[in-house]
């Protein structure tokens, strides 16, 4: 009997344990555009609406899941059985570059913006690389303080080093999507365009982007150059 009831438990809290099942036909599959209010993240969005907020971000072609702005509106996709709240997010990089390779040699910074986050989330170059460079023009005082919105800064380029450049229609993805595939980084397509953040609202609206691809260096030894 003990062995009966101890095995009956064993199964119960296997099945406790065990992933609950997506059902399709249960997901609220309504789609719509969704107001930016005052202090929201996209964290804070996707889980008024109960989506992901990686899968709201790709949604809406941003150059960035993180960087909302208020009063700003976005396309709210259907729900999905997996909603993604991470795969998309621009995380820094164990960066032991010194230099861009292919360029460019400015940087339009934006909300939340530090000099440690262009670096290592955004351009996979060291903090040292960028803080040398552009640490008097930032008018900060340490790597790690916010930046003001819309400050240029130099980068350090390598040389020799090249792109390839091209018109994309970007309809759907983020920047970091576009970088892992095109081999280059989420910074350089960000330098190139920095005007926009998203999409207009509408799945699959698209807009042109300027997109830098291959970027690499084209000698086995190259320097930092600014």
């Amino acid at each position: 009997m003990l062995s009966l009831l101890s095995t009956t438990l064993l199964f119960a809290q296997l099945i406790a344990a065990s992933p609950a099942q997506c059902n399709p036909r249960a997901l609220n599959t309504t789609t719509g555009t969704y107001a930016v209010g005052a202090n929201e993240t996209i964290f804070s969005v996707a889980a008024k609406v109960n989506r992901g907020a990686c899968d709201i971000a790709r949604a809406n072609a941003m150059a960035d899941a993180e960087l909302v702005y208020e009063s700003e509106e976005l396309y709210i996709p259907a729900q999905v059985c997996n909603p993604d709240n991470s795969t998309c997010l621009l995380t820094p990089q164990n960066a032991t570059r010194d230099c861009i390779f292919g360029g460019l040699h400015t940087y339009s910074t934006f909300k939340g913006d530090t000099i440690a986050k262009i670096a290592l989330n955004k351009f996979n170059i060291t903090v040292e690389s960028l803080w040398s460079l552009s640490g008097k023009m930032s008018h900060v005082s340490s790597p790690d303080d916010e930046l003001e919105e819309g400050l240029s800064l130099k980068l350090p380029q390598c040389d020799p080093s090249t792109c390839s450049f091209k018109p994309y229609d970007f309809s759907y993805g983020t920047y970091k999507d576009l970088a892992e595939k095109y081999g280059t980084t989420p910074g350089q397509i960000f330098a190139l365009n920095p005007s926009f953040n998203h999409s207009s609202g509408v799945p699959e609206a698209g807009a042109w982007i300027s997109l830098p691809m291959d970027c690499k260096p084209t000698a086995s030894n190259f320097t930092s150059v600014s």
